[in-house]
Order: C-alpha cells, then sequence, then structure tokens
C-alpha cells in the first residue's frame, strides 16, 4: 500500500525572526608618549570607561615591546584578575611593578626604577564582561639621563 505523505512548501509556512543586538565597547586611554629619567620612579596611567557595571571578572593586563623591536604585540608582563596582581617572568621588571589602580576608573601601573633597557612600547588591555571590545591603548615611554 502506498504512503501518501503531504508537504507543505516553505513559502506557505510564516517565519517570523526578531533579532536585537546591543554592543558596547570599552574605551581604553593612556599618554602616547611619556620621557622618564634614569633610575627614577614612573606611573604609567591607564583609564577607562565601560558601559558596563565594574564586575568582579574585570582584568588588566600590560605587555612591553621593547623600541628596538618591530613586535607590535610585546610580552605580558602583569596580569590583575579576582583582586589580584600577577606579574609575568620578564627578568628586567622582576620586583618593579606595583599596581596602583582603581578598578572603577583606572588600570594602572608603577616602575620602581626605570632603566634605559626599559625604552619601549607598553599597551595597556582592559576587558569588563561583558564589555570586552575595545583596542588596547599604548604609551611610548623613552628614558632619558637624569638631568637632561
Amino acid at each position: 500500500v502506498p504512503v501518501r505523505m503531504a508537504y507543505r512548501s516553505i513559502s506557505e509556512v510564516n517565519i517570523s525572526f526578531s533579532t536585537a543586538a546591543v554592543t558596547s565597547a570599552i574605551s581604553i586611554s593612556t599618554p602616547s608618549e611619556i620621557f622618564v629619567e634614569n633610575g627614577t620612579q614612573a606611573t604609567l596611567s591607564c583609564t577607562f570607561k565601560s558601559s558596563e557595571v565594574v564586575s568582579t571578572s574585570i582584568t588588566v593586563s600590560w605587555s612591553y615591546a621593547r623600541q628596538s623591536t618591530t613586535d607590535s604585540i610585546g610580552v605580558e608582563f602583569f596580569y590583575f584578575s579576582q583582586g589580584k596582581p600577577y606579574f609575568g617572568a620578564v627578568p628586567q621588571f622582576k620586583d618593579q611593578v606595583s599596581w596602583v589602580g582603581n578598578l572603577n576608573k583606572r588600570g594602572s601601573i608603577t616602575f620602581a626604577n626605570m632603566q634605559f633597557q626599559d625604552n619601549g612600547t607598553y599597551s595597556c588591555d582592559i576587558k569588563n564582561p561583558p564589555d570586552i571590545t575595545g583596542t588596547q591603548s599604548k604609551i611610548v615611554l623613552r628614558v632619558v639621563e637624569k638631568g637632561a
């Protein structure tokens, strides 16, 4: 006995889709360039504005690319998450960096003793989930002779 099946064409079916996309981007700002005297303390300022309430999930990371390199990404040497600072394995920054940020508005760090080898580009990146879309902000740091 043959079985007859009924098919309804796509044009006969009413399908309705509704999508709403909400986009937000975290805004991160640093000075574009700073000059620091050799052997002195320096604070790398990084401020941010988020469309979301700052949560315990916020993260701050700093990376470094030497002045003599074309590496635009750099090496991550500092990470702040869940209220704790973590220090990367970059020997020149060992025992030099401290957290001076305020998670409601800035992710700044301080170096205790800047040296000529610290010349380079420093990048600050902040994520405040779900507000994770934003561009790192970069500082070109130049260490100069004391008294120059």
